[in-house]
């Protein structure tokens, strides 16, 4: 039979034990928000990884290197992901989409990532991925040469979208959309003349992934549009 003493102890212990998990608990979202907090980025955590961009860039004239790293944490398979979309784009109200960009290197490690799809235009690139094919937990770069046709204040957005089979957007524990969001603002003094080889006027599909573009193309748009509102 236990003293009176040893219970008590035993009762502070694991009300101790309880009360530490309770603070690491209210301190979790805080620690994550300082994790996601970066000098001179746009950076966006969750549930599904992290992604980052410069905050702030400007184009005088010549094109400019841009980069958007996203890491992620699982390939959410397990919550019916199917395919992955990474897409870069620039997208103004009056159709005028001024910034131009030429995709340089989706990689991660060194290593290209494997698409199934690609969609490329003079002002947006969109990349599908199989599920089997995502990397998880290392640096994926999407390395950018980016130019504009007019001077202004443009936005350079990056948006990472999981899909199931029926190209439905694929909800993670909190139900939450399986996805990740990021926007350099780009402040083009002067516009740029070229943006070297090859011609980006018109665009081109890779075939090898047969999917309904309207219903895709509107879960895209409808997330960007919630993203800026923000």
């Amino acid at each position: 039979m236990s003293k009176p003493n040893d219970r008590n102890r035993k009762t502070c212990r694991n009300g101790g034990l309880a009360f530490a998990a309770f603070l690491l608990a209210m301190l979790a979202p805080a620690v994550q928000a300082q994790a996601c907090s970066e000098g001179g980025h746009n950076v966006q955590c969750s549930e599904m990884g992290t992604i980052r961009m410069d905050s702030v860039r400007e184009i005088k004239g010549d094109p400019i290197q841009v980069t958007s790293e996203v890491t992620l944490n699982s390939n959410f398979k397990d919550h019916g992901a199917r395919w992955f979309l990474f897409s870069v784009r620039n997208v103004t109200a009056d159709g005028t989409n001024p910034i131009v960009i030429k995709v340089d290197s989706f990689a991660a490690n060194g290593n290209p990532v494997v698409t199934s799809k690609q969609d490329i235009k003079s002002n947006e690139a969109d990349y599908w991925v199989d599920v089997e094919d995502v990397p998880v937990g290392q640096p994926i770069h999407i390395d950018m040469t980016v130019g504009a046709t007019d001077s202004g204040a443009f936005q350079l957005e990056t948006l990472v979208m999981a899909f199931d089979r029926g190209y439905a957007p694929v909800t993670d524990s909190t139900g939450a959309q399986a996805s990740l969001f990021s926007f350099t603002l780009l402040g083009v003094k002067q516009p740029t003349a070229s943006m070297g080889a090859g011609p980006l006027s018109k665009g081109y599909s890779v075939p090898g992934l047969e999917a309904p573009a309207a219903v895709m193309a509107c879960a895209a748009v409808a997330l960007l549009a919630r993203r800026r509102l923000a």
